[in-house]
């Protein structure tokens, strides 16, 4: 009997190769996650969290429970804020600014991700390990993907106006998701706190819309003493938020009637966003209400926010709840991440993968020391 096993890894790169960077079909895996987790096809425990100094490490399991998907996975996710002060001394260095070190070399400074992801894969049927994976890229595109679906439910159709706040790698990823799920848009407002992000990323999106399909046209949104924020808030029909706020800085005053406010960060928005919203919505309400960081939790530990004032997005989804009610209301989105979503984007990557002959086949024992 042959017990030989083997396990298909497959780095940054080969993700890219198997198309982790496809939108549409990040939005067609993310929705399908909903839906499934609804229907009580998927086990998605919540996350579980460890923080040590500045790093936060987080296990992310999920499985099929009846064939739908034939694998069981988890994402192993870390981020550290120590990431985000070297990359920007990296490229004060690149520049030859910093005093301290004027003469190094760009390579001598390396810059590491703000987060960093791993996702393993094992079979539903026999628990054998299949593969693993970079799962920084399908970080990225499945929390865009996730807000994209929130936005195809709950913001107004003929939105034709949004606002991005944060230019990182998620400000970048829902800028590409939002017109696949918005046919009217035509603008998007960029605003970072750092401007040459904001800048940068503007003249990305405008090249790639440009170079391609039609897109909608991106500006760049300053504080200045005019209030440039606020005013492009108060333009849009659609905002998001994902940075790494630890004070709020969306004001209830600035989302007017019928607008949709997503939340990808934990403290972003004043309490009155959520406590005055038509409707609250997050990805999974039993995982965000214990997260004791989140001002939502906060909010729900201090008995202002209930179960009963909270939906579900898979809900929503699935057809089992409305989700807007009239073009008037005030929908708030705030995400967590949910795993269900990295295992759909994981599972159409490694099933890419092992068709077209993508990644590394690696022996992972010729046969098992103990039976």
């Amino acid at each position: 009997m042959n017990q030989r096993l083997e396990i298909l890894f497959l780095s940054q790169e080969d993700v890219i190769r198997a198309g982790v960077l496809d939108v549409k079909a990040a939005l067609d895996d993310v929705e399908r996650a909903f839906r499934l987790h609804a229907e009580g096809s998927l086990e998605n425990p919540p996350k579980t969290l460890m923080a040590i100094g500045e790093s936060l490490f987080i296990s992310m399991p999920v499985a099929s429970r009846d064939g739908a998907v034939p694998y069981a996975g988890i994402k192993w996710a870390a981020e550290s804020r120590n990431n985000i002060r070297n990359i920007k001394w990296a490229a004060e260095s690149r520049n030859n600014i910093l005093p301290s070190a004027p003469n190094i070399a760009p390579a001598a400074v390396p810059a590491l991700p703000y987060g960093m992801d791993v996702v393993i894969l094992s079979s539903v049927e026999n628990a054998a390990p299949l593969a693993v994976m970079d799962g920084t890229l399908i970080t990225a595109v499945r929390t865009a993907a996730a807000t994209g679906v929130a936005v195809k439910y709950l913001a107004l159709p003929d939105t034709r106006v949004a606002c991005l706040v944060g230019c990182g790698v998620i400000g970048r990823t829902t800028a590409w998701v939002l017109p696949e799920v918005l046919p009217a848009l035509e603008e998007i407002y960029l605003f970072d706190i750092r401007e040459e992000k904001a800048e940068a990323l503007a003249r990305e999106l405008n090249e790639r819309w440009s170079a391609g399909s039609a897109g909608p046209v991106v500006r760049v949104t300053r504080v200045t003493k005019d209030k440039g924020l606020e005013d492009a808030v108060r333009a849009s029909s659609v905002t998001v938020t994902m940075t790494t706020a630890t004070k709020p800085f969306i004001k209830r005053e600035w989302l007017g009637e019928g607008a949709f406010y997503a939340q990808i960060g934990t403290n972003e928005a004043e309490d009155a966003v959520v406590l005055e919203a038509d409707r609250v919505v997050v990805d999974e309400w039993e995982q965000t209400k214990h997260y004791l960081p989140s001002m939502m939790s906060r909010l729900y530990r201090e008995g202002r926010l209930t179960d009963a004032g909270v939906v579900n997005l898979r809900e929503i989804v699935a057809g089992k709840t409305e989700g807007r009610r009239t073009r008037q209301d005030l929908v708030i989105f705030d995400s967590f991440g949910v795993a269900c979503e990295d295992f759909m984007v994981a599972s159409r990557i490694y099933e890419v993968a092992k068709k077209r002959g993508i990644g590394r086949v690696l022996p992972f024992w010729e046969a098992p020391k103990w039976l």
